[in-house]
């Protein structure tokens, strides 16, 4: 959402990182193609956040959710970044 924000891209309320990838791919094509992984992160958004049939992610799949964020952080900073310079 920052990335879309950056680059005034309106987006609807939601947290489905797909549409989300969707909508950013106007800026930037390949940022969306590098993190369409990312949208198994959708339901952390969601389900993660509301009291009572909460999710709960095995070490293994939290492991990989973190490490899909991450990615996501790291391709929005270098993009945030290079065209601030």
């Amino acid at each position: 959402k920052a990335f879309l924000t950056y680059h005034q891209i309106e987006f609807p309320k939601t947290h489905n990182i797909g549409e989300l990838l969707h909508l950013a791919a106007k800026a930037d094509a390949g940022l969306a193609e590098e993190l369409k992984s990312a949208a198994v992160l959708t339901p952390y958004g969601v389900e993660m956040r509301y009291p009572g049939d909460m999710l709960t992610p095995t070490e293994s799949e939290a492991e990989a959710a973190l490490a899909q964020a991450q990615k996501v952080v790291n391709a929005i900073t270098r993009r945030v970044v290079k065209d601030a310079s």
